[in-house]
């Protein structure tokens, strides 16, 4: 988490505050560039593909994210959608700081030439941790307290052996400890359909959540003599990716919580059986549906997902966890000129049975599923709804720049945005314990306004002024895109 603030900060500072001589215009760009003019009735073939740039990554990675090949004849009309479309998809797998396409005119009459430029991403990183273990930057800044903090390192290979294949191992000390592993492996046939993903480890903690209070804030234990929630897991994950927008996912994971008794004498429904070491079985499956031009901070197109969950199988001994639950998103986003913009999304999770240990139940507050505004606040639940709505205005447009004081072309080429958005949310959540909350079973609308700030390595800041139905104002920070 502190990475990513002083990486940001440091880069928006360079870009605000610099006087630009170090600065000059970079070749290279996001775009797509057609360098002849099109005929709308004319149909176009593609005679040859060149890539260039591509020094580590697979030609076949490349060509996957295509929607064309050599010897496709395309109409005008599609041309440029098709194009742009293949530039999109490869910016997209985060492997490059830019994608540039480029289409010519050959010799023969109506035969097109396309050129595809990368410049590829650095893909070794031994990133240090330094991260808050709080739910949310917002919620550690109430305490500030340092053994609060994870610390350690993270060693992470993307597109290793340039097959998009990813291996990472992390070491993580201090607030909570994880030892963890995991590979992918993006394409295991020749069709490049079908991929695994496999990840194990294990982790401990000396503080644990062991509820909620009535004024929807977490309660906490601590025991600095003794880990009060260990956890071993694994998983196995089948992905198949049929086309370039749609991809499903196919899991088994197996979880073994060990909890000590003094988490359960302060709640007796910590976990589904009232022991203190409980293991179980999960299966699930997910299916994604991705025509965002951007994944990381999308201005157009729309995403659509639905994960079916369930915790418990039956197939060890002693295994009491039951818990099924299904868990939609939609989002759409809307150009609506060349600096404004629109953003909705809609999010719902329905679980069953109603009662549920408390270390499986999540409602609004994790991750990204929360109301802006209700940053220190959980509301727990069986189920939620969650609608979140933005305006955004492009206050600076993307821009690229080349650092020339920076040798390595991994870093030395610098693109940026900036934009003010006004934005609204609602959620609820159903909760059928009668927890005295003045949250839960309550409309929930929260509203501000906001300063983003996006750049490269799909880094984001965003600083938002929010209120909430309680009246209550403030600042909050946030490192992912809100929808």
């Amino acid at each position: 988490m502190f990475k990513n603030i002083k990486q940001t900060i440091f880069l928006f500072m360079l870009i605000v505050f610099s006087n630009f001589q170090l600065f000059a215009q970079q070749t290279i760009s996001n775009e797509t560039i057609i360098n002849f003019s099109i005929e709308n009735n004319e149909k176009y073939s593609i005679s040859k593909i060149i890539l260039e740039g591509n020094n580590q990554t697979k030609d076949n990675i490349i060509f996957r994210e295509l929607e064309f090949k050599t010897g496709d004849v395309i109409s005008g009309t599609k041309l440029y959608t098709i194009l742009e479309d293949s530039r999109e998809n490869l910016r997209n797998i985060s492997l490059f700081n830019f994608v540039m396409i480029e289409a010519n005119k050959t010799e023969n009459n109506n035969h097109i030439e396309v050129i595809i430029r990368v410049l590829e991403r650095w893909y070794i990183w031994p990133w240090p941790i330094l991260e808050v273990g709080d739910r949310n930057f917002n919620t550690w800044l109430e305490s500030k307290k340092l053994n609060r903090l994870n610390y350690g390192v993270n060693l992470r290979f993307n597109n290793f052996r340039g097959r998009r294949e990813e291996l990472s191992t992390l070491v993580q000390l201090g607030y909570n400890q994880v030892y963890q592993l995991s590979y992918l492996k993006p394409f295991l046939n020749k069709k490049e359909t079908l991929g695994i993903f496999l990840s194990g480890g294990y982790s401990q903690s000396h503080e644990v959540t062991y509820g909620i209070n009535s004024d929807n804030k977490e309660l906490f234990v601590r025991n600095e003599d003794e880990f009060l929630k260990k956890q071993f897991f694994g998983l196995a994950e089948l992905r198949f990716r049929p086309d370039i927008y749609n991809n499903h996912y196919l899991g088994i994971r197996y979880d073994n919580y060990i909890i000590s008794d003094t988490v359960f004498l302060l709640n007796t429904n910590y976990t589904t059986d009232g022991k203190p070491d409980t293991r179980f079985l999960s299966a699930y499956y997910k299916f994604k549906c991705d025509h965002r031009d951007y994944k990381h901070y999308p201005l157009k197109g729309y995403y659509f997902d639905i994960y079916f969950l369930k915790n418990g199988l039956s197939l060890l001994n002693d295994e009491e966890t039951d818990l099924f639950t299904i868990k939609t998103e939609l989002r759409k986003y809307h150009k609506i000129s060349e600096r404004w913009f629109l953003a909705s999304g809609i999010t719902g999770k329905y679980c069953t049975p109603k009662n549920q240990p408390f270390f499986l139940e999540k409602g609004l507050g994790y991750e990204r599923d929360f109301v802006r505004g209700y940053e220190y606040y959980v509301i727990d639940g069986q189920s939620f709804s969650l609608w979140k709505n933005q305006v955004k205005f492009a206050l600076v447009q993307p821009q690229i720049q080349s650092l020339n004081f920076i040798k390595t072309t991994k870093f030395n080429t610098l693109h940026y945005a900036i934009y003010l958005n006004a934005y609204f949310d609602i959620g609820y959540v159903w909760q059928n314990k009668n927890n005295n909350s003045s949250l839960e079973n309550k409309f929930l609308p929260g509203g501000g306004l906001g300063l983003d700030f996006v750049t490269y390595y799909d880094m984001i800041f965003r600083l938002e002024y929010s209120i909430n139905k309680m009246g209550e104002k403030g600042f909050f920070i946030h490192f992912r895109a809100s929808i």
